[in-house]
């Protein structure tokens, strides 16, 4: 059984789906959000849950365009969530722009949850976040975290990335987001490795996906790193797998998501009861 989270951009609220495999998923909670703060005024994007060796549910989550915090919440059953708490992973840097797209990792070397995310600076942006990277922090108890480091700068703006472990190497998903949406040989997925979780990342690919994508996500299963991401430039939710991350098979038209999911994460677990 696999658990994805997802919202939409019509409320920007966390939804919940299931499925027997990674291709097909069907909503639960009646379709509605489990985690809905637009009443408080804020929003929820890129929700990622982990459930962790206690069997709390952890979602972080973009909380804002333009903030400094990532949003957190714990849950026990994934329908009822604690109040969120607004981390300052960037410390008090008043000139971040930008804290998007949280995931995890967990650094088997340092015994420690990686949280990364993107992020971009007031002072070093024209009208667009050009000085996008990706950061990084340790956690081993979700309450206390390291100072940020850098993770990944191939010198030009990137966001979104997604890491996992596959054949003795962190292989790191993350959307080339030079041009904006505005350049075809931009905007898509690629990839590159490290021997290391916090790098240097390095053997960066030529672009995987279609213009106009973003939101990848890597996960494993029987063998196969599959990566799926959001199709926005054509209204869809796309996904391809690898067992080399060389030869790549597109697995689009076997995939059954919930519509207009955007920016879904998926952990491997029973729904609880």
């Amino acid at each position: 059984m696999y658990i994805m989270s997802y919202f939409l951009d019509s409320d920007q609220a966390m939804r919940i789906a299931a499925g027997e495999n990674l291709l097909r998923f069907e909503d639960i909670n009646g379709g509605k959000p489990v985690l809905d703060l637009s009443p408080v005024g804020k929003i929820i994007r890129d929700p990622y849950v982990l459930r962790d060796e206690t069997g709390i549910y952890r979602l972080f989550f973009t909380d804002n365009w333009y903030s400094n915090t990532l949003g957190y919440s714990t849950s026990k059953d994934l329908y009822h969530w604690d109040k969120p708490q607004y981390l300052k992973v960037m410390g008090e840097n008043e000139d971040v722009c930008n804290c998007w797209a949280p995931e995890l990792c967990y650094d088997r070397e340092r015994e420690a949850w990686m949280l990364f995310w993107s992020t971009s600076f007031y002072s070093l942006n024209t009208d667009k976040r050009i000085s996008n990277r990706i950061w990084y922090c340790h956690t081993r108890d979700f309450r206390t975290y390291t100072p940020a480091k850098k993770l990944f700068d191939p010198g030009y703006q990137v966001i979104d990335a997604s890491i996992r472990c596959f054949d003795g190497w962190y292989y790191m998903a993350f959307k080339d987001e030079r041009g904006h949406n505005s350049d075809p040989r931009y905007a898509a997925i690629r990839t590159a490795r490290s021997r290391d979780i916090t790098g240097p990342y390095t053997d960066i690919s030529p672009l995987l996906t279609r213009y106009r994508t973003e939101g990848p996500l890597l996960i494993e299963e029987d063998g196969w790193m599959y990566l799926f991401y959001d199709s926005f430039g054509d209204s869809s939710y796309r996904g391809m797998r690898t067992r080399d991350f060389i030869k790549w098979e597109d697995v689009s038209s076997r995939m059954h998501f919930p519509k207009d999911c955007k920016h879904l994460c998926i952990l491997k677990g029973d729904l609880p009861h």
